[in-house]
């Protein structure tokens, strides 16, 4: 991955040299420094985001169960209260 971005850097720097800007040895290795890090940086936070994906995926699984369960609950409620409304109105008559 840094091999790439170095590539980067030297099309860079040669597009710079060709328009006639010079850039000074020690300059060339802060520039490196720097990219290097920033490379480095983009890395990480690449796998952040996918822990942070995975961690989404997981808790949408569990609320997709607990809602699962809510609505069989629900269900039961309706279908218990029912049979109690049922049970008193043969009661009455």
């Amino acid at each position: 991955m840094i091999r790439l971005d170095m590539d980067i850097y030297n099309q860079l720097s040669a597009a710079a040299e060709s328009r006639g800007v010079q850039i000074a040895p020690m300059t060339r290795e802060v520039l490196k420094d720097w990219l290097a890090s920033r490379v480095n940086e983009v890395a990480e936070l690449r796998q952040l985001i996918e822990q942070l994906s995975t961690k989404v995926d997981q808790l949408q699984k569990q609320v997709d169960a607990h809602s699962g369960a809510l609505d069989y609950q629900a269900q039961a409620i309706f279908y218990c209260t029912q049979s109690i409304a049922i049970k008193k109105t043969t009661d009455i008559v």
